[in-house]
């Protein structure tokens, strides 16, 4: 099989950093969630966005990541907190934990690269207590936004070549359906909502960069004459050229409940 690329640790977390404001946001809706002191697994952690900010909120993390060079970054850059952080190599299908062990599971931007994403989510109902909670957290871009036609058009040109998306879920609906079966309610809260100044050209340099995993899942030696696909579609509509916008983002929570969960905090 022909070499993929993988983003390094240093790229990976500099590409998916937030806004200070925003994560500050971020960590206050944690705060309004979760009970001070909580222990906290954070399932795919990559290089600690999420942990990192509960960690400097005084909570007890657990970062598990199948990724050991994303571990090591995570602890080397942690923030500067009394609260304990353990670093645990592992797969979210089978998580090395004892039943009932967290007041809290957090899985952010994970569950579309995981093929048994029904496992994973047994897994972390497993490891939470019955008074905690699950939390699925994901970014959502405006619709219109041109830079999304970029990256719609890079998905469909991967599908022509016979790249099909990994085996995982990205959408809401399907993992709240299965938590309901399974007698959790739900909620939906808008953590934090941001613009920013972004041109389609941004996405299409991002994509060439292999930013992102549906581009690092390419194989090296077939990916130059699909990037240059793109952009002879974008050159096409006049893309290119397009001018910087505003593009909202917003960061979205759904929070899991067992019918036990105590909702005192």
């Amino acid at each position: 099989m022909a070499p993929r690329r993988h983003l390094s640790p240093a790229e990976f977390a500099r590409t998916r950093a937030l806004p200070p404001h925003v994560e500050g946001e971020i960590g206050q809706a944690f705060e309004k969630l979760l009970p001070r002191g909580a222990r906290i697994v954070d399932l795919g952690s990559g290089t600690g966005r999420l942990a990192h900010l509960l960690l400097a909120r005084g909570y007890r993390v657990t970062a598990l990541d199948l990724s050991r060079g994303m571990l090591d970054y995570l602890a080397d850059h942690r923030p500067s907190t009394p609260a304990p952080c353990w670093i645990v190599q592992g797969d979210v299908v089978a998580l090395p934990f004892a039943d009932a062990w967290f007041e809290a599971a957090i899985s952010s931007h994970v569950l579309h690269l995981v093929e048994h994403w029904e496992r994973a989510l047994a897994e972390a109902l497993r490891v939470v207590s019955p008074s905690g909670v699950f939390i699925r957290a994901w970014s959502d871009h405006e619709e219109t936004d041109l830079s999304r036609e970029v990256s719609v058009r890079w998905r469909e040109i991967l599908d022509a070549h016979g790249h099909r998306p990994r085996p995982g879920v990205s959408e809401d609906e399907p993992v709240t359906r299965w938590m309901q079966a399974r007698g959790m309610t739900d909620s939906l809260l808008c953590a934090a909502a941001w613009t920013r100044e972004r041109s389609p050209r941004e996405t299409l340099e991002g994509i060439r960069q292999r930013h992102y995993p549906f581009s690092c899942d390419v194989p090296d030696d077939e990916f130059p004459l699909l990037i240059a696909e793109l952009e002879a579609w974008a050159r096409s509509r006049g893309l290119d050229q397009e001018p910087s916008r505003a593009r909202t983002t917003s960061f979205m929570l759904r929070v899991y409940t067992s019918p036990e969960a105590s909702h005192a905090h």
